[in-house]
């Protein structure tokens, strides 16, 4: 018993120890951050794009959309289906790619055993936004017509009886 109460007492002190260094460690200041000279004065302050252009963003997106088609020919009834089809539409929402981004939104709902409902919704609210979007870009989705009064059918009267 006096040999128990001893590593007891020492796994208390221990415990004690490894909490208050813990502890300790979180109150520590970071380190300063390293700045960096802004531009010269003079010059315009405007903040230069550091978002990447689309042809980089679509180099980017290309691996990942080989990977995704690779895993797929090579496991087409995987259980992992169900996070690869969201990988899908993300990638093709970055491209704007509305009509594939809803084609895998479908496929990903298509898997109602396996999903769970919340996934399930997220699924068709995916396929709504981006059915939404393709038909309010002007660049991607359908063109408006642009016809002006002379092309115009001209309206019929009105029967009356």
């Amino acid at each position: 018993m006096n040999a128990t109460t001893k590593i007891d007492r020492f796994a208390m002190v221990a415990t004690l120890f490894l909490v208050a260094g813990i502890g300790l460690s979180a109150f520590a200041q970071a380190p300063a951050a390293v700045r960096t000279p802004g531009p010269p004065r003079g010059r315009s302050t405007r903040r230069r794009n550091t978002t990447p252009s689309k042809p980089v963003r679509q180099r980017r997106l290309l691996p990942l959309l080989k990977c995704l088609d690779d895993f797929v020919a090579k496991y087409p009834n995987s259980d992992l289906l169900s996070y690869i089809y969201p990988l899908y539409y993300q990638a093709y929402s970055a491209q704007k790619n509305y009509a594939k981004m809803i084609e895998s939104a479908d496929k990903l709902a298509g898997l109602a055993d396996k999903i769970d409902a919340l996934t399930r919704f997220n699924a068709y609210f995916t396929h709504a936004t981006a059915y939404y979007a393709m038909v309010s870009d002007p660049v991607a989705g359908p063109t408006p017509r642009k016809t002006s009064r002379k092309q115009r059918r001209p309206r019929l009267p009105l029967l009356q009886h």
